[in-house]
Order: C-alpha cells, then sequence, then structure tokens
C-alpha cells in the first residue's frame, strides 16, 4: 500500500492535457447518422425526438437529412426555432422546393404548403416532440433564400414562374406549343410572356408580384408642391391620371402647411426638405421622415384598367392568378379586391427622399385561387 506522501505527491502532479478533436461539418453529420440508425435500429419511433433538444440539435439533424437526401448548400446555417425550424441561406425558391420534394420522398415530411407560383418553402416534417399525454407536437421546417436585394428577389421571382410554367407545360405534354420567358427588367415590359416557340410570336402575357400582402405596391408615382399638391410623374399614364384626379381634391384640403409654414416644392427632397415637411405639416414631429401621410380609398377597378393597359392578360400575385380581362373563367382582379387606396407618403430611397403615393390593394376572404387550376384554364387543359 502506497504511504500518504506518494499518494499526495501523485495527486497534485502535472496531468497531461486532453486531446482536443475539431468537430467538422461531416463529423457532425456522421454522428447525426450513426445516432438515427441507432435509433433506427432500435425499437423506438426514429423520429421521436428526445424533448430536451435545443432548436439548434434539431436543426442538426434536419441539416443531416438534408444532405443525405438532397443538396445541401455550403453556407446552410440554423437561424431559429424549435418547434418550427428556420433554416437559412437555401437559395432560389425553386432549389428550396426541390430540397423539400426530395425529403417528402424520402419520408422525412409528410406535407408542403405552396408559397408562391405553387413552389414551396415550408414543409411539416415526420419528426415530433412526443407529450406527456401521448401527443406528437410535429416539427415544420422552413427554408429561406438568404440575402439579397429587393430588384433582385422580384426578377428572381420572375424566373421561378417561368420555370413553373414550364413544368406544368411539360408535364400536360404542351412544351411544343408553349415557352414562357422572365422577360420583365425591372418594371420595364411584361414580367412573364408566353411565346410559340416555333415562331417566337408573343401569345399573351402575366404582371407577376411576389405577393397579396398589404404592403405589396400596384404601381406608384410621385408629387410635387406648388401651393397645391400636383402629379409629378405618370403624366403620359391615363390611368395614373385619373387615379391622381380622383384623390386631388380631398388630398389639397386635408394635407396643408400651418402656422405660415410651406412644403419643400419635391418630388425628391433632401433630410433637411423632408424634416421641412414634416415639420410644416405636423409640427414637433419626432419620427421618422419616412412615413405615411394619408391613406384615400380608389375606384378598384382602376388597378386592373391600369395592368391592361400595359398588354397584360394575367397577373400572378404569390400563390394565386387573376384576369385581367372580363370573359373568362377566371376570377378578375377587380372582383378579388375588396377595396384599393392610394397611400400618401414621404419615401425614403437612401440618401434622398420623395413624395411617394402607393397603390395597394385589399384582398376579399375566400379570393384564392391556387397556381395549378387557372393554369389548366388558361392553357385549356
Amino acid at each position: 500500500m502506497p504511504d500518504i506522501s506518494s499518494i499526495v505527491e501523485n495527486y497534485f502532479a502535472p496531468k497531461p492535457e486532453p486531446k482536443i478533436t475539431t468537430l467538422t461539418k461531416d463529423m457532425l453529420f456522421e454522428m447525426i447518422e450513426n445516432a438515427m440508425s441507432e435509433q433506427e435500429d432500435s425499437d423506438t419511433d426514429p423520429f421521436a425526438l428526445d424533448p430536451v433538444l435545443s432548436g439548434e440539435e434539431v436543426a442538426s439533424i434536419l441539416l443531416g437529412r438534408i444532405s443525405q437526401t438532397s443538396s445541401l448548400p455550403k453556407d446552410a446555417k440554423y437561424k431559429q426555432g424549435r418547434q418550427t425550424i428556420t433554416l437559412d441561406n437555401f437559395g432560389s425558391l425553386n432549389d428550396r422546393d426541390k430540397i423539400l420534394n426530395d425529403l417528402m420522398k424520402a419520408g422525412v415530411i409528410s406535407a408542403t404548403e405552396p408559397y408562391r407560383a405553387g413552389l414551396s418553402r415550408k414543409g411539416l416534417t415526420n419528426y415530433y416532440f412526443p407529450t406527456k399525454s401521448g401527443k406528437k407536437k410535429f416539427i415544420t421546417l422552413i427554408l429561406k433564400q438568404g440575402a439579397g436585394t429587393v430588384a433582385a428577389q422580384g426578377l428572381e421571382f420572375e424566373e421561378v414562374v417561368a420555370h413553373a410554367i414550364n413544368v406544368f407545360l411539360a408535364n400536360n405534354a404542351i412544351e411544343d406549343k408553349y415557352i414562357a420567358k422572365a422577360a420583365g427588367k425591372f418594371g420595364k415590359g411584361s414580367d412573364i410572356e408566353v411565346e410559340d416557340p416555333a415562331t417566337n410570336e408573343k401569345l399573351f402575357s402575366f404582371e407577376t408580384k411576389t405577393s397579396k400582402g398589404s404592403r405589396v405596391d400596384f404601381g406608384q408615382f410621385r408629387l410635387e408642391y406648388n401651393e397645391e399638391w400636383l402629379q409629378a410623374t405618370g403624366k403620359g399614364n391615363q390611368i395614373i391620371v385619373d387615379i391622381f384626379n380622383s384623390i386631388k381634391d380631398t388630398l389639397n384640403q386635408q394635407v396643408r402647411p400651418v402656422d405660415g409654414k410651406t412644403f419643400p416644392p419635391g418630388p425628391s427632397l433632401s433630410a433637411e426638405e423632408a424634416a421641412q415637411f414634416w415639420d410644416a405639416y405636423k409640427p414637433g414631429w419626432d419620427k421618422s421622415y419616412s412615413a405615411d401621410v394619408m391613406r384615400l380609398e380608389i375606384d378598384k377597378n382602376l388597378i386592373q384598367d391600369y395592368y391592361a393597359q400595359k398588354g397584360d392578360e394575367y397577373i400572378i400575385l404569390g400563390n394565386d392568378i387573376y384576369s385581367l380581362e372580363p370573359g373568362t373563367e377566371l376570377i378578375q382582379l377587380s372582383d378579388a379586391l375588396d377595396k384599393v387606396v392610394a397611400l400618401v407618403r414621404v419615401k425614403y430611397h437612401g440618401p434622398k427622399y420623395s413624395y411617394t403615393v402607393a397603390l395597394r390593394g385589399v384582398f376579399k376572404k375566400g379570393a384564392d385561387t391556387g397556381f395549378k387550376k387557372p393554369l389548366e384554364i388558361i392553357f385549356d387543359i
């Protein structure tokens, strides 16, 4: 038996440093795969998750599944959530829809939810947290695009829509009669044109918007001020002229400078001029210079006329398609709208501001059309 002095000496002797291993993504996925294999080999449900798992740990399992079944972006990352897991940097909607479909084929996802143009970015997984009462709280997966400018995302949506239409045409064996092309360039011309592939003749076209939410602009124009409000842009468009004429009297009556002050002329404003406007309109204004001035309801038929005048026959709003012409089986845009407002605001453009009127719509409940059925009507399937 060692003596007391030997025990003390050994206790305080320097210990070797533990070996530190860097956990790479491949190693992480291998660990996940082994853990899942162990689950599958056991009698437990492989989709049942330990209730103590964090959001990051659940996300790691889903990232591992994606790497097994589809193409995992190199900069894919966990963003947020535990019951609803959001993963970021997954690229275009086409790419995200494909990943979700691959996961569905692999039995990881049970259902997807159409987001835009009939494509999905969200799915209900078969993974779940068991509750004490014996119920299952299933995990939802959302794939985000990642960073990008609004203009770039808008252009991408045109490409997404064209791709979705061409897939529909191929699935119905009529791709030799029609081809869809993303033709719009930042607001110039039609967003989507459908042509005869043999002659390149344009047959009809679509306007596109990424959604039909309350913040989507159905066109806009600028104002200027010279003792009264005047239309500054869009003067060559009779529909825009009609919209301005329908709001100008109310605007001139209700938006006036006070206390002998004056509004800067615009339509472009410096930060100092934006501050001057708010001081003259609402003295003591201490909020953002980029803000709403007033909302005025306008004839909702004017919005449909605005797009029809551009030469488009249909409009795609997120996952819904409406007609811009009467006499079709499709719901007309004007019939789907509950109301349309002209939102007068001071808008920030960085570093300038402007007097801007944005046209925004509120849709009726039950006005959803879906994406596939309208295409069947349009292409007479």
